[in-house]
């Protein structure tokens, strides 16, 4: 068995990454409207099996950097990445009652059927063509019909802040300035990802 690796990584736009460090909260969204129609059709058949009005859903990667990570869920000079230590992170997590957590198994269809009866298995199951994603996932069965869910988390949890491939130098200092105004922001690890520009890999190809 393959072992996993002992961060979570969360891919972003800015808005939501200066919420998060700014409230010190993580928000979990409606499975409904995911752009995975096939998921999201399993998630109404989950909702009715456990007679609930719906899933909120909060989703990370549990792999090294990868440019699909950015360029779907990070495009463009406003993505961010926050990387986040997985114990300490799981911790508070585990400090609300209504959640539950685990390690996305991804499934070929003719082995789905095995999972009919294991209904409590089904928001943590997706086909296989997505198992590069390697995802871990933080589940609310809502009740109520609630629009979101937050859960609060230490700071000390994040062990980097990575931004985008496309941001400019200077618009990246000037963000990079309001973060560590933020209250137990000013010691926070930020750099820009080096994937469209690494200078170490550069360098290994000179005489």
């Amino acid at each position: 068995m393959i072992k996993k690796a002992p961060y979570l990584r969360r891919y972003m736009q800015l808005p939501q990454a200066l919420h998060i460090l700014s409230t010190q909260r993580l928000n979990l969204g409606n499975t409904r409207f995911w752009e995975d129609r096939s998921e999201a059709a399993i998630f109404e058949k989950y909702c009715i099996q456990k007679k609930i009005k719906g899933v909120l859903a909060l989703c990370f990667t549990q792999t090294p950097e990868r440019y699909h990570h950015w360029k779907i869920y990070g495009e463009g000079v406003s993505g961010i990445c926050i990387e986040f230590d997985k114990a300490n992170l799981i911790d508070s997590v585990n400090r609300s009652k209504r959640l539950r957590h685990g390690s996305v198994e991804y499934v070929t269809i003719s082995d789905a059927s095995d999972y009919r009866g294991k209904i409590d298995r089904w928001p943590f199951i997706k086909r296989i063509p997505f198992q590069d994603e390697d995802e871990y996932r933080v589940i609310y069965d809502d009740p109520d019909g609630v629009k979101f869910f937050e859960f609060s988390f230490d700071l000390k949890s994040i062990n980097s802040v990575h931004f985008s491939p496309w941001i400019q130098r200077n618009v990246l200092e000037s963000v990079e300035e309001i973060v560590r105004e933020m209250p137990g922001c000013a010691e926070l690890n930020i750099s820009q990802t080096t994937l469209l520009e690494n200078r170490r890999w550069i360098g290994s190809f000179e005489p």
